[in-house]
């Protein structure tokens, strides 16, 4: 399965982030839209 998450660095995004990968089992693919001046940003 495939993943668009908007947000990835809020609170919500964030978490959310860390539960998809445990949802189905699979390791899916997660394509996160986040904030170019966001120091906790992501590559995923």
């Amino acid at each position: 399965m495939t993943y668009f998450v908007t947000g990835a660095t809020g609170f919500i995004g964030r978490h959310l982030l860390e539960a998809l990968p445990a949802r189905d089992g699979a390791t899916p693919a997660i394509h996160a839209l986040d904030r170019e001046d966001s120091g906790s940003a992501r590559t995923t």
